[in-house]
């Protein structure tokens, strides 16, 4: 369809030049704009009813009034939008950035659950990050290197940040790999020089016991841009810190060194130094990590691990060698070797991990993974043995097998063990889902049986309109005669704006008239924009209504003018 467009568009420039630039019937022709693509994104597709291009180095695009724009990158349509002088990520996602602490929590949160507009244009700034060709977006990004490669690919970015990490992944050769979760929606906002005012979390304390004392206390230092420098905990309330941990990171979130510096004994000196570097390729994968601890924090090295990494075009890992000096001498006291085998699609078909034990050139234990796949690259089995005397025979084996419906959904999933490697499987589970039209789990049903006992255990599942869970009741029937003999109850509720309030886990020994019966729950508090300001967890073991263990956490905050980063780190950093 693009030489038509081209076509249509350079009749209608002749046309207008043949009447002098009129537009026919005497009015003067449109002017044509420009616009900006986010921001300083270059190599972008675009196209109108009349114009057509790439976006340049500062991301300006052409139209004329009243036109719609679609951006794309090879067969990756981005989106589209109404002309103007600027489009953002956002605005092709379908929304407006929330710029209000209470919006983005809100946003955020919804995320973790299930796929939002907030999420939409996350992956697509990750999209977009992972194919800039230096992979450093303070200078704007530049996708030109990759249209050729991506001519036939598709993307669907209405899903969940963590679901589209793992279709980028192997999209084509040479993508910027491993960045940080959190750091696309940093980007969108910096990218556009929106800031932010909100409440930042500066310390949290934790009465173990809840008591009223403060047991502990931990806080975060953060740099200009409010990035995580370091955290600190301060595990017996004296206001020192036991435990320091510190960040270096590079341009796009992933850590390059990470230092922990602990006092065991509480005594305000350290114990204890432990530092992990980790040297990306100019892809950002993982080739080489040094870890180095000085047990005593003497300034003296005492034992260092070293992985050394390659990987295919794709970041897709292919061998690792790790190497363990275990008293830092120089000379290897254990050596590792993982050899990964892949097919077309990047799909796992064997690991192989062999243990030289001595580092004397002899493999002392093997463990052994094999894995199919079906058309539509999911795994439908796996084998694992276990030779941990290298004598070339297993020593134990498990295998799977799992069944799809159309939909996608996992319907079946056989899991057994053979504990000696005699090729007799002891232990048999066998299990069965079930799904709603939204493609939540709703039930399961799994038989049990090893040489010993056979159960069955069975669940159902409720979730909210943004599949959050609501409830779950698990049942078990020892023997599978058709009685229950226990039941357990989980339980969630949460305020207007989707944040938690409350769980709660329920187990009752049917069979025994509810004698072995607790409750473990939790409860949480929030600021009115949205933050968590306290959580309490406690554990009631015989289910009396009075709790025999409690902890109560609060966590403090403090104004702010630029509060973006530190709230995305509060639900993203460990996503």
């Amino acid at each position: 369809m693009h030489w038509k467009i081209q076509v249509a568009a350079i009749v209608a420039v002749g046309w207008l030049m043949g009447c002098g630039g009129g537009s026919g019937d005497g009015k003067p022709a449109p002017t044509e704009l420009s616009g900006v693509l986010h921001s300083k994104i270059q190599g972008v597709n675009f196209r109108t009813a009349t114009r057509s291009g790439k976006t340049d180095a500062d991301g300006k695009f052409k139209y004329l009034p009243g036109e719609s724009i679609t951006f794309s990158v090879g067969g990756i349509e981005l989106g589209s939008a109404a002309g103007a002088s600027n489009i953002s990520l956002f605005t092709l996602a379908g929304m407006t950035p929330p710029t209000t602490e209470l919006g983005l929590r809100r946003d955020l949160d919804r995320m973790r659950y299930t796929a939002t507009p907030l999420a939409n244009a996350a992956n697509r700034a990750a999209l977009l990050l992972a194919l800039d060709g230096d992979g450093y977006p303070e200078n704007g990004i530049d996708v030109s290197s990759h249209e050729a490669a991506l001519a036939d690919a598709r993307l669907d970015f209405d899903v969940q940040p963590y679901q589209f990490a793992g279709t980028v992944t192997g999209l084509t050769p040479g993508l910027n790999n491993n960045i940080a979760p959190s750091f696309p929606i940093k980007w969108l906002y910096r990218s556009l020089g929106v800031r932010m005012a909100g409440n930042v979390p500066i310390g949290a304390t934790t009465d173990e016991h809840n008591d009223g004392v403060i047991d502990s206390r931990g806080w975060n230092t953060v740099d200009a841009m409010g990035d995580t420098t370091a955290t600190m905990i301060d595990q017996d309330g004296d206001g020192q810190p036991d435990v320091t941990t510190s960040y270096t990171r590079d341009s796009l979130g992933r850590i390059t060194r990470q230092r922990m510096i602990r006092d065991f004994d509480l005594d305000r000196q350290p114990d204890s130094d432990h530092t992990v570097v980790t040297t990306y390729d100019v892809h950002g994968n993982s080739v080489r990590v040094v870890d180095q601890v000085d047990a005593d924090a003497n300034g003296t090295i005492d034992s260092e691990a070293v992985a050394v990494i390659t990987h295919d075009a794709y970041g897709r890992e292919l061998e690792g060698t790790h190497t363990f000096d275990n008293n830092y001498d120089g000379a290897a006291d254990i050596l590792e070797v993982d050899t990964y085998t892949r097919d077309a699609h990047g799909n796992l078909l064997r690991v192989v991990i062999e243990v030289d034990e001595q580092a004397d050139g002899d493999v002392d234990s093997r463990y052994v993974s094999d894995y199919t796949w079906d058309t539509s690259n999911r795994q439908l089995t796996s084998a694992q043995t276990r030779d941990t005397d290298g004598d070339g025979h297993p020593d134990s084996a498990w295998r799977s097998l799992a069944t799809y419906a159309t939909s996608g959904t996992r319907q079946t999933y056989d899991d057994d063990y053979d504990s000696d490697g005699d090729g007799v499987y002891e232990q048999k589970s066998r299990s069965r889902y079930g799904y709603d039209s939204a493609g939540n789990a709703t039930s399961s049903v799994t038989d049990y049986e090893d040489s010993w006992s056979t159960y069955r255990g069975s669940g159902e599942f409720s979730y909210d309109h943004d599949r959050r869970p609501l409830s779950g009741v698990f049942s078990y029937d020892a023997g599978i005669d058709g009685t229950v003999d226990s039941v357990v109850r989980q339980s969630y509720a949460y305020d207007s704006n989707g944040f938690q309030l409350s769980w709660e886990y329920f187990s009752e020994s049917v069979s025994l008239g509810g004698l072995g019966s607790w409750v473990d729950s939790s409860s949480y508090t929030y600021s009115a924009a949205g933050a968590e300001t306290s959580s309490i967890s406690s554990t009631d073991f015989d289910s009396d209504g009075v709790a025999n263990l409690s902890r109560h956490t609060t966590i403090e905050y403090a104004a702010s003018n630029d509060a973006m980063a530190q709230i995305v780190d509060q639900y993203l950093a460990n996503m």
